[in-house]
């Protein structure tokens, strides 16, 4: 018995175009499988939707055609030579391409004790529009020596309107994170964090 890997990532994308980004594309495995992932032509298996009939027919029997790509993008670099695929995370990174819209097809194989058992691969259409990302820019005295607490202030341009912090401090158990604008946090032990 062989349980596929599942994809976590499941839903159309939408970066900014020509900007630097990072897109977690891994799948899990109920079996322990060791997965490699790669980039590879996606299928062309059946009509697009349309304002009519949001739901695409059933598509035809296989075999199915590769979607053809335009010129530089191809199945194995479907956002151009900037973006690259982790073959052992998942992970999808570079600079992304121009805007406009593009279909990713994302193979994984699966091997156990080292030998090939399958593969299973996910389409994804990413859109590329023109906009700014929010990058943080967090304003903090990085050195402290009077306690273990600190309060962070962060001048991000633009206008977020969700904050995450990631505090770097596990032991910390739930107050490791905060949802504040400008979150105070009290280390649980000296270090680097």
């Amino acid at each position: 018995m062989n349980a596929s890997p599942v994809f976590i990532f499941n839903d159309t994308a939408v970066v900014c175009g020509d900007n630097p980004f990072t897109m977690n594309f891994n799948a899990t495995d109920a079996d322990g499988d060791s997965l490699s992932y790669s980039f590879i032509d996606a299928l062309d298996g059946g009509a697009p939707p349309t304002p009519g009939s949001p739901n695409p027919p059933t598509a035809s029997n296989p075999p199915y055609i590769p979607v053809p790509y335009i010129f530089p993008y191809s199945g194995t670099q479907p956002l151009g030579s900037g973006v690259v695929i982790n073959p052992v995370t998942g992970t999808i990174s570079g600079i992304a391409p121009p805007n406009g819209e593009y279909v990713i097809c994302v193979l994984v194989k699966e091997y156990r004790n080292g030998v090939y058992i399958g593969e299973s691969r996910k389409e994804l259409h990413l859109k590329t529009t023109p906009c700014v990302p929010l990058v943080a820019n967090p304003n903090f005295n990085s050195v402290t020596c009077d306690g273990f607490t600190v309060t962070l202030t962060q001048n991000t341009p633009g206008n977020p309107d969700t904050y995450f912090w990631d505090f770097g401090d596990p032991a910390s158990g739930p107050a490791n994170y905060s949802s504040l604008p400008n979150p105070t946090h009290t280390f649980t032990d000296t270090g680097c964090f």
